[in-house]
C-alpha cells in the first residue's frame, strides 16, 4: 500500500526514501509500527513544484507561517489522505531524530559538514518527513563509507571560519557568523562540496532556506506577490541570535 504514495510523492519533489527500523518513541507514536519510511527532497524538484503552486495559489506565501513546509504536509495528505496503519511526522517534529533514521534507512553517510551525503544528490538533501507504518518492509542496508573519506576537503578550505576539520566545529561556525559577516545566501563549504554539485539548490532556494525574511521577501518579489507578513525566523537564525546574544552578555 504505501509504494504507491511513495511513487507519487516522487513525482512532486519528495524523490527520496529509505526503509528505517523503528526508533525509540515509534511504539508510542504509532502502535504496532514495524517499519519507518523516511522521505526527503533530493536538488532543485520539490522547490521547482513549491514555486508553481505558490504561482497558483499566491496568498499561502504570506497566509501561512511556514510555507514549503504547508506545503510539504498537503503533498502527503493528498498522496495518502485516509492513512490506515501509518502515520506521518514531519521534520520539524522534536521527537523524531531524522538525521539518525536517514542513515539507518541508507539515505548517505554522514558528511563532514554534519550533513547525510546522498549517493546521487550529495549534501543537497533535506529530510522532510517520516512515515511510520505497521507494515514489515524491507530494511536498507545502511552506507558504510561516507565520500568525505579520502576527499581533498574542498569544504574545509572554502570555510571562512576555519571551522572545518575531522567534523564541523558548530560553536566556530556560529560564533563566526555571530561577530562577523554572515555566511550568506548559504555554508560556502557546502557550496563548494565537489558530491551532487548538479543538484545544488537555485541562490533564491539557498536564501529562502538560510535567511526566511529575505528569502520570503525575494520569492514574493520573483512571483508578484505582496510581501505582507512578518515572518519568524528560521531554527539557525534562532540559534545564532542566542549565542550572539550570549556573547554579549559576556565578561
Amino acid at each position: 500500500m504505501l509504494y504507491p504514495i511513495l511513487e507519487q510523492l516522487g513525482r512532486r519533489g519528495l524523490n527520496v526514501h529509505g526503509v528505517a527500523p523503528p526508533f525509540g518513541r515509534a511504539e508510542e507514536l504509532l502502535p504496532g509500527c514495524r517499519s519507518v519510511v523516511v522521505v526527503g527532497s533530493g536538488g532543485r524538484a520539490l522547490w521547482e513544484g513549491f514555486e508553481q503552486a505558490l504561482s497558483e495559489q499566491p496568498r499561502r506565501l504570506t497566509e501561512e507561517e511556514h510555507p514549503l513546509e504547508a506545503h510539504i504536509e498537503r503533498l502527503v495528505a493528498e498522496a495518502d489522505p485516509e492513512p490506515t496503519g501509518r502515520r506521518w511526522l514531519f521534520a520539524a517534529d522534536p521527537r523524531v531524530p531524522m538525521q539518525d533514521l536517514a542513515l539507518a534507512a541508507g539515505l548517505g553517510a554522514r558528511g563532514r559538514l554534519w550533513l547525510v551525503m546522498h549517493p546521487e544528490f550529495g549534501p543537497w538533501l533535506a529530510l522532510r518527513a517520516v512515515c511510520l507504518t505497521t507494515e514489515a518492509l524491507p530494511l536498507a542496508d545502511p552506507v558504510s563509507e561516507s565520500p568525505c573519506e579520502g576527499c581533498s576537503a574542498p569544504c574545509a578550505e572554502a570555510c571562512p571560519a576555519n571551522a572545518l576539520h575531522a567534523e564541523l566545529d558548530w560553536k566556530r561556525c556560529i560564533a563566526h557568523q555571530a561577530l562577523k559577516e554572515r555566511c550568506f545566501p548559504l555554508c560556502h563549504s557546502r557550496r563548494a562540496c565537489p558530491e551532487g554539485l548538479a543538484q545544488a539548490y537555485t541562490t533564491l532556494q539557498q536564501r529562502y532556506h538560510a535567511e526566511p525574511h529575505t528569502g520570503r521577501a525575494a520569492l514574493a518579489a520573483k512571483l508578484g506577490i505582496a510581501n505582507d507578513r512578518a515572518v519568524p525566523p528560521g531554527r539557525f537564525t534562532r540559534v545564532l541570535r542566542a549565542y550572539l546574544d550570549e556573547l554579549k552578555e559576556s565578561p
